[in-house]
């Protein structure tokens, strides 16, 4: 269920269990199963998110993007790319 102040257009397709924080703003995009998005994130048309993905607070998703299944995207990231692919990695970092 959306939070306040969202913008969902009506051609965004949502899976399930999907949250999405206040102040967001979706237009034309895909949402897969169980993906959280944050606050004060766009994403825009053409964009794939996959499943049980994590899109953090001020993240902008430009146009034609995708982001495959089990990604985490941190806080306030910027993509520009229309022709990227992200896909997730495992990356221990021990102190």
């Amino acid at each position: 269920m959306p939070g306040q102040f969202c913008v969902i257009a009506p051609d965004v397709k949502l899976g399930r269990d999907v949250t999405i924080y206040n102040f967001v703003n979706l237009y034309g995009c895909e949402i897969g199963d169980g993906s959280r998005i944050g606050s004060f994130v766009e994403i825009q048309k053409g964009v794939r998110v996959g499943a049980r993905c994590r899109i953090q607070s001020h993240t902008f998703i430009c146009e034609g993007v995708t982001i495959e299944d089990e990604v985490f995207v941190g806080h306030n990231v910027n993509f520009l790319d229309e022709t990227a692919k992200f896909r997730a990695t495992r990356l221990f970092v021990r102190a």
